[in-house]
């Protein structure tokens, strides 16, 4: 089968074709896991997330074949997950799945921790790094999270390995690195708090002794992240899990041109639809669009003189302006020597 003799899953067939699977299947599964059991989990993530049907069939037994040579389940207890990404599934691992992955070296264990408004939390670097978090009556509520932390110990070692991320920091960090030409098809806008614990375990999995499935699942988040993972059957069944799909587009500038026009959300999703994998015709459309603005003394601000040269539009100030404008600052989070309580 390949992705051009079908261009979507077919719910008839899907059954036989996990059936002819199996071998294959089982030959790359752990001892813990058997065909059975995955193909069962497949139908299982197809009938919660019908949009994986709209998934070409290459991509979605390639991500199982995939989830299985790792040796996790998808969309059970966080290990892993089936999301669709256009007309692709792709495999994402959870930080539960990261942290089982860890265990199997049995050299290392590592957890993380989710914090939130009304927790008592202390954490501290340097050489005798600690994190203490005791939940409070919020613990659990998604608009309440306001920081998630890791914490690895290798085996042997007097001191473990943490590390501490608030949550504005996060969702900076997530629309830096996000490539998806549709910001919003990225996987943390559906599983934010996933997204969130898992940034910061990332970070002390380098610290941490590493394995083959490692290097794969790490490898398979980078690209489900700038939203290239395109794994077919014999990708995943030689596990050539680190191969990538198409180039990354660089669509920041685009980005950068559209905010400075201050188009509202949906002019801007339309013009990336229109002009999907064509980033450079859409930043010469914009150029010309801002030039436009700037022609008509709508844009920077900038105005013609009668030499036709460009000067800085003078704007009318208060007569009160000269003093600067008291503004309210915004409460800051109490810190204890380095360390935040709360």
């Amino acid at each position: 089968m390949t992705a051009s003799t079908a261009i979507a899953l077919n719910p008839r067939t899907i059954i036989s074709e996990l059936e002819k699977l199996k071998p294959q299947m089982e030959a790359a599964l752990p001892r813990h896991l058997n065909p059975d059991r995955m193909a069962r989990i497949a139908l299982t993530a197809l009938r919660l997330n019908p949009k994986l049907f709209n998934c070409t069939p290459e991509s979605f037994y390639g991500a199982i074949i995939a989830a299985s040579q790792l040796g996790l389940e998808p969309n059970i207890n966080g290990q892993c997950y089936l999301i669709p990404y256009k007309d692709t599934c792709t495999l994402v691992p959870g930080w539960r799945g990261y942290m089982d992955l860890l265990s199997r070296t049995g050299r290392a264990s590592a957890w993380t921790g989710a914090v939130y408004d009304g927790d008592e939390f202390d954490f501290e670097y340097g050489d005798k790094p600690f994190v203490r978090h005791k939940p409070g009556k919020w613990s659990g509520d998604k608009d309440a999270l306001i920081y998630t932390y890791s914490v690895g110990r290798q085996n042997g070692m007097e001191w473990p390995v943490i590390d501490v991320w608030d949550i504005d920091k996060i969702w900076a960090h997530r629309d830096r690195n996000n490539r998806c030409y549709n910001k919003k098809d990225h996987y943390s806008f559906t599983h934010p708090e996933m997204y969130a614990r898992k940034v910061p375990l990332l970070q002390v999995l380098k610290y941490l002794p590493s394995s083959v499935e490692m290097a794969n699942a790490t490898a398979l988040d980078l690209s489900a992240s700038e939203g290239r993972q395109k794994l077919t059957i014999d990708m995943a069944l030689h596990n050539q899990l680190e191969a990538g799909g198409e180039p990354i587009e660089d669509t920041s500038e685009a980005e950068t041109l559209m905010e400075q026009l201050h188009w509202p959300d949906h002019k801007r999703e339309m013009a990336r639809q229109n002009y999907e994998g064509r980033a450079d015709e859409l930043v010469g459309y914009l150029k010309g669009e801002l030039a436009k603005t700037q022609g008509n003394g709508n844009g920077n601000g900038h105005q013609a003189n009668g030499n036709g040269h460009a000067q800085p539009a003078q704007s009318a100030q208060p007569a009160a302006s000269a003093q600067p404008q008291q503004q309210a600052q915004p409460a800051t989070k109490p810190q204890t020597r380095g360390a935040v309580r709360w």
